[in-house]
């Protein structure tokens, strides 16, 4: 079995792409994610998920 990763970079909010073209695109696509906030008093969380539409899941987390 062959395995292949195609690592965009890291995304955050404030850097999501705002244009149409190669960077919104590939948000638009299934993939895999890492979700890390951290909070007061040095607590720090990490969630990982997997999704059909990496941009609309970026948004429900920001909104939610």
């Amino acid at each position: 079995m062959d395995i292949a990763l195609n690592w965009q970079g890291p995304v955050a909010a404030g850097c999501i792409p705002v244009a149409v073209g190669d960077d919104l695109d590939a948000l638009s696509r299934a993939g895999i994610y890492l979700r890390v906030k951290s909070y007061q008093g040095g607590r720090l969380v990490a969630y990982g998920g997997q999704t059909v539409n990496l941009f609309k899941r970026f948004d429900e987390h920001l909104r939610g």
